[in-house]
């Protein structure tokens, strides 16, 4: 991978702010599997932002992982005002895709960036996606949630899976605690940043719809994010 974070990346890799590449999230196969777990995404019930929304929740333990039956979320109002702190639930994640190879190896890349492999072992771990999609029309952009730089209380990566048609925006921008900014960044599909969480904000710009001469009324086009959150229980 040649692309660069733009702009202070040396600063932001001191941060703890990482660019990474996860060839496999590129195959067909799990592209054609991911396309249809965020088909089955919706609006979160109890949300203020619609974008629609999948979410999922699991233990690691002794290399293993056990599903949660959960699909709530919170983040303090501090944390993202938009919605006040409110309790949203979303529409689960399935366990299969939840559970697939690709994801479990993506799993384990993340944890050996910020754990090291012998807590895994003897700690508990708990894994939290949000699967997200992004499909604006032609007069309204798909706006993120929270809108303002912010953090999510807890470290986390930032995944693109997919990217269809002719979208614009949707860059990622990492600032200090005191908002200035430090760098931004567009991912291509099996990219992903990895935030320690407690060391910078980011944001995310609006994604846009801007057709071009393969476009015509009706047809889709979206861009797919996955976050993922690993954090020891009882922290």
């Amino acid at each position: 991978m040649k692309k660069e974070i733009q702009h202070f990346s040396s600063e932001l890799q001191s941060r703890g702010f990482t660019l990474r590449d996860y060839p496999y999230l590129r195959s067909d196969e799990f592209m054609a599997a991911a396309d249809r777990e965020y088909d089955r995404t919706r609006p979160g019930e109890n949300a203020v932002n619609k974008l629609y929304r999948g979410i999922g929740w699991a233990i690691m333990a002794q290399d293993e992982l056990i599903h949660l039956e959960r699909n709530t979320y919170q983040l303090s109002k501090e944390f993202n005002p938009q919605e006040s702190g409110g309790v949203r639930s979303f529409v689960p994640l399935s366990k299969e895709f939840m559970f697939r190879p690709e994801l479990r190896r993506l799993y384990n890349s993340y944890f050996l960036e910020h754990f090291q492999y012998e807590d895994l072992k003897s700690h508990a771990f708990e894994l939290q996606l949000s699967a997200i999609r992004y499909e604006p029309s032609l007069i309204e952009p798909a706006w993120p949630s929270p809108l303002i730089p912010h953090q999510d209380e807890v470290d986390g990566m930032i995944v693109c899976l997919n990217k269809k048609g002719p979208i614009i925006g949707g860059t990622t921008r990492v600032y200090t605690l005191n908002n200035e900014p430090l760098g931004q960044i567009n991912l291509d599909t099996g990219e992903a940043l990895l935030i320690r969480d407690a060391a910078v904000k980011h944001q995310v710009s609006p994604v846009m719809l801007e057709p071009d001469q393969h476009w015509s009324p009706g047809t889709r086009a979206y861009r797919d994010v996955l976050l993922v959150r690993i954090q020891r229980l009882g922290r």
